[in-house]
């Protein structure tokens, strides 16, 4: 019998994945309902509107992937990881997916590194992230006052 469950926001019965990490749900709301991975994506946008702050993992795409194992086998230089070409911003299940339209890196007070991003939302809202360190994929995101395009 196959696992399956009922998302509580669009009712959809969906496949809990087998033989990855990922259950295929999030546990919402204090009742704890399950929700799908899409309506994981909705309710974080929903939050990006009300709200002026968030928390989002960097990561980088796959096409970075793919030149860091070419530069592993000796066909390409070493691609730089904070390059706004590679960063990808994602919700904790990874439904969200942002791109940001700008980075820079620069020193932390603690010695580490700090890497910073602007993107845009889906209303067109300009947001601020930063990253501190090389052991961590979250980003602390900031919506910018009086930005909007």
């Amino acid at each position: 019998m196959r696992n399956t469950f009922r998302c509580s926001r669009c009712r959809a019965v969906k496949p809990v994945p087998s033989g990855t990490v990922g259950t295929g749900y999030a546990m919402h709301g204090t009742a704890r309902r399950k929700v799908c991975y899409a309506c994981c994506a909705d309710l974080d946008r929903r939050w990006m509107e009300r709200h002026d702050r968030m928390l989002l993992y960097m990561h980088t795409d796959e096409a970075f992937t793919e030149a860091e194992r070419l530069h592993q086998l000796g066909l390409r230089t070493e691609p730089d990881p904070t390059s706004t070409y590679w960063i990808i911003l994602t919700n904790w299940c990874g439904s969200l997916r942002i791109k940001p339209h700008s980075s820079g890196v620069g020193s932390h007070n603690w010695g580490l590194r700090r890497t910073s991003v602007w993107f845009r939302d889906h209303l067109g809202s300009e947001w601020h992230g930063y990253h501190i360190g090389r052991h961590t994929q979250i980003v602390h995101c900031r919506k910018l006052k009086g930005r909007t395009q």
